[in-house]
């Protein structure tokens, strides 16, 4: 029945890269008597094929025109390797909870249809990989809460992997984009609590709310006397709602003065 052999040279090397048969072989039929090869199409020739069948792709089970021969095309479809990726944002908020969404990733590939699973590679520019995690396969995520004061970028090193196993490395460099700090102010006067007590709110000075990861940054501090001096933490009635740092200290009342302020920690 035949067969014919696809070889590629590199220098004087020939490695074979496919074996090839008719798709309905028969004795005698010759197949790979003659071949032509262009590109990615190979030619075969069966100068003994009995099929009764004309033109392309006919039927090839009538074998009632004896050694009337045909002609086997193929052709090759070689997968390439991703050629870029690309990353939609690279940039992250300071203060921002771990498990922000940074940005998709995307790969460039000709081949047409193909799918990259990304992964983080060591390697050049790999130093803060720990720093963030890849989740539904494309998405850049944070694994940390980030400080501006302390480290303004991060650089990754990632891998685009296709569907046929070729990839292509790119390194990236996330920043974190600066927030202005949180300087307290009392919103209003204090408030008589029922229950006796008094009630303070703060805010922020420089007009944005406090947000929820911010909350644990800060301490409301509380002084009997004027010097100003022996202060002390206070944990109980401290809360956070609707971006607003709000203290309802109940034994406010069992002291003549009360002096608070608010610090970072």
């Amino acid at each position: 029945s035949g067969a014919a052999y696809v070889f590629t040279r590199s220098g004087t090397t020939w490695t074979q890269q496919a074996y090839l048969k008719a798709s309905n072989t028969g004795e005698l039929d010759y197949f790979g008597y003659s071949v032509a090869v262009s590109g990615d199409t190979v030619v075969v020739g069966a100068y003994w094929e009995d099929s009764n069948a004309t033109g392309v792709n006919g039927t090839q089970a009538d074998n009632s025109a004896a050694e009337s021969g045909a002609a086997y095309i193929f052709t090759v479809s070689a997968n390439a390797a991703p050629t870029d990726i690309g990353l939609s944002s690279t940039n992250v908020m300071e203060n921002a909870a771990s498990g922000t969404l940074v940005g998709t990733f995307t790969a460039l590939d000709v081949d047409a249809g193909d799918t990259a699973a990304f992964s983080f590679v060591t390697g050049l520019a790999s130093t803060d990989n720990g720093s963030f995690t890849i989740s539904n396969g494309t998405n850049l995520v944070t694994a940390d809460v980030f400080d501006y004061e302390i480290k303004t970028n991060y650089s990754i090193r990632v891998r685009a992997t296709d569907s046929g196993g070729l990839s292509f490395e790119k390194q990236f460099t996330i920043s974190v984009t600066d927030v202005p700090e949180w300087q307290p102010q009392r919103l209003a006067l204090p408030e008589a609590l029922a229950g006796g007590g008094l009630g303070l709110t703060f805010s922020n000075v420089a007009g944005g709310p406090i947000y929820s990861n911010e909350s644990g940054l800060y301490a409301v501090e509380m002084s009997t006397n004027l010097a100003l001096t022996n202060w002390q933490s206070l944990t109980n009635g401290l809360s956070l709602s609707n971006g607003v740092l709000r203290l309802d200290d109940a034994d406010a009342t069992n002291s003549p003065a009360r002096f608070y302020r608010v610090i970072r920690k």
